[in-house]
């Protein structure tokens, strides 16, 4: 049986936490949807969960960043994700897309650091919905750790355009992009655990 590194048990793991809060986002973006009346494509969120899942495997299985087939799947999972959870923030906040312009997704390239990235412009996105919820119901202030993920998963995503380059910085970013999905996950769990019991 052949030896686990360290770098591919994290990208494997990694998968697990993100889907969490990717299906948290899905369960957001149903309500809003059901509670607005507006279609929020909240069944086009499935697309970017089981393209991660593809990517991450593949990637385990390379066992290092930087696999054309994987990066490839990575970008569009991302463009996928970048689109839908953007489009439900500007629908659920009525915000002009000129105020979007501080998202994190600006100015990063590479097909698998586009993937990446679209994970931190999604905690991002939820923990600016969180944040609007804490000032309404003024419960505990769960958007900071969603803060606090979507920069560490920003930074793996901008190690991952150097990791190639630099294959011993591979555990790192992967470390990173645990640490904030984990992060992530924890806080969608805290803040939005009541949409589970949710029903129609």
């Amino acid at each position: 049986m052949r030896e686990i590194s360290v770098y591919q048990a994290f990208i494997l793991f990694s998968w697990f936490p993100l889907s969490f809060t990717m299906a948290v986002t899905l369960l957001i973006a149903r309500f809003y949807g059901r509670f607005s009346g507006k279609q929020t494509h909240w069944v086009g969120l499935a697309v970017p969960i089981i393209l991660y899942a593809v990517a991450s495997v593949r990637e385990a299985n390379v066992g290092a960043p930087g696999d054309p087939a994987a990066d490839l799947l990575y970008a569009v999972a991302g463009i996928t994700l970048l689109v839908l959870s953007i489009r439900l923030y500007r629908m659920m906040t009525q915000t002009p897309p000129v105020m979007l312009v501080t998202l994190p997704a600006l100015g990063i390239i590479g097909l698998g650091g586009l993937g990446t990235l679209a994970i931190a412009a999604l905690l991002w996105v939820l923990g600016r919905l969180s944040q609007r919820m804490h000032l309404i119901l003024q419960g505990r202030p769960y958007y900071l750790g969603y803060y606090a993920a979507a920069a560490c998963v920003a930074v793996a995503a901008l190690m991952r355009l150097v990791v190639p380059l630099s294959p011993d910085l591979s555990p790192i970013y992967a470390g990173l992009l645990v640490i904030g999905v984990c992060t992530g996950a924890a806080m969608s769990w805290r803040a939005w655990s009541w949409l589970l019991a949710e029903r129609e």
